[in-house]
């Protein structure tokens, strides 16, 4: 690979005073709750987060891991010893992402993006709803499990990432999506 496309470190005597050191304060409330009773079984989860990186004294923004809501609840239902359905719903806040607010072209007509703050737009939030049946078989010492199921069964169209593209009316912000509905 070719170090000067990294020119923080193509002098080795210097390279420690290019790299930019962050401190970060991460805090949290988690509540979780679950009860069985005969072939049912019921789990409830809900986690608020907050983790912000600073850098010196005034300037702090939200890290990638800055999910403030999170919320999952589970049902199982085993009719039979070796049998059972699942059914999990899973949900969590956007995420925080940097996007450009701006773009423009310098003197020799190149463009340029501008940015406004660092990760300060939000991904829409995040949920999906899954299903599966699980059959146990013994044979002896051989356990074998078969399980099938379904993700994503309302076919949400969940946030990967955001990226820029052109469109008949210029520069627009697409969202790319991953895993519709499947097995």
């Amino acid at each position: 690979s070719d170090v000067s496309l990294f020119p923080v470190f193509t002098n080795p005597v210097d390279w420690e005073q290019r790299i930019t050191a962050l401190s970060a304060n991460s805090y949290g409330l988690e509540a979780n709750s679950g009860l069985s009773f005969n072939k049912v079984s019921l789990f409830l989860s809900y986690a608020y987060n907050k983790s912000l990186l600073k850098k010196g004294k005034n300037y702090s923004f939200p890290s990638s891991q800055d999910f403030r809501h999170s919320a999952s609840f589970n049902f199982s239902f085993h009719p039979k010893e070796n049998t059972g359905w699942n059914f999990t719903w899973n949900f969590h806040s956007g995420g925080p992402y940097t996007f450009p607010n701006e773009l423009f072209m310098d003197e020799e007509g190149r463009p340029v993006l501008s940015f406004s703050q660092r990760n300060g737009q939000r991904y829409k939030s995040y949920h999906s709803a899954n299903i599966s049946y699980r059959k146990r078989s013994v044979f002896s010492a051989l356990k074998l499990d078969l399980e099938l199921g379904i993700r994503n069964l309302y076919n949400r169209k969940n946030p990967i990432f955001v990226y820029l593209g052109n469109s008949e009316e210029g520069s627009a912000a697409y969202q790319f999506s991953a895993l519709p509905i499947h097995p």
